[in-house]
């Protein structure tokens, strides 16, 4: 299964999603790469990493055209974030496999992320990322400790930059949880502070979050 989603958020937003079926050589048909992404693929070794960076480009490909751009390729700077190459419009990327997703706005910045549900884990690693009243409002329910987790992470990556943390920077205010909706969440940092409002979609297995500045 490719492309099963390609939404539009607004006139200068898309946000889309990628079930990874297809085998390496599919891909590498659908994107002409670059002298740096090449050598940035070749230095992957495990498999299904390839077969997300991959396919996390192959559907940005899909989202620049929506917004009538020319897919130039993905580059990252010193602390990871990614940017087109012509750094033309901001972008944000996640993956859990079997699933990408990105985002692409013509001016905003952005954040994305996926989650997959690991009950265990995410219990095990909750104090570590949520405030007090994060923790008591979860009830440790893994749910919503993962999509805490994921909306965070979005804000993580709209801000872009390292030595963010979690537990103290990020807060997401307290919410209903349904199969999608509405967060709330603020950010404390030198260089970014505010409101933002997250989207959100949940699965039985699968969470996303997105945000535009």
């Amino acid at each position: 299964m490719p492309l099963i989603r390609l939404q539009k958020i607004n006139e200068s937003s898309y946000v889309g999603m990628w079930r990874v079926d297809e085998e390496l050589g599919w891909f590498l048909g659908q994107v002409d790469l670059k002298l740096e992404e090449v050598d940035s693929f070749e230095k992957i070794s495990n498999h299904y990493k390839k077969l997300e960076w991959l396919s996390t480009r192959t559907l940005m490909k899909s989202l620049t055209a929506k917004i009538d751009v020319e897919y130039p390729g993905i580059v990252k700077d010193d602390h990871g974030k990614p940017f087109l190459r012509d750094h033309s419009h901001p972008i944000s990327v996640t993956h859990s496999f079997p699933y990408v997703a990105a985002i692409v706005h013509k001016k905003k910045e952005v954040g994305i992320d996926l989650e997959k549900l690991k009950p265990e884990k995410i219990l095990r690693i909750a104090p570590k990322f949520m405030s007090d009243k994060e923790f008591d409002f979860s009830d440790h329910n893994p749910r919503i400790s993962t999509l805490i987790w994921c909306a965070k992470e979005s804000l993580y990556k709209l801000h872009g930059r390292k030595f963010v943390i979690f537990k103290d920077d990020l807060e997401i205010e307290p919410f209903q949880l349904a199969d999608n909706g509405e967060l709330v969440g603020h950010v404390s940092l030198p260089d970014l502070k505010g409101q933002f409002i997250l989207n959100y979609e949940t699965t039985e297995q699968f969470f996303i979050t997105y945000t535009v500045c």
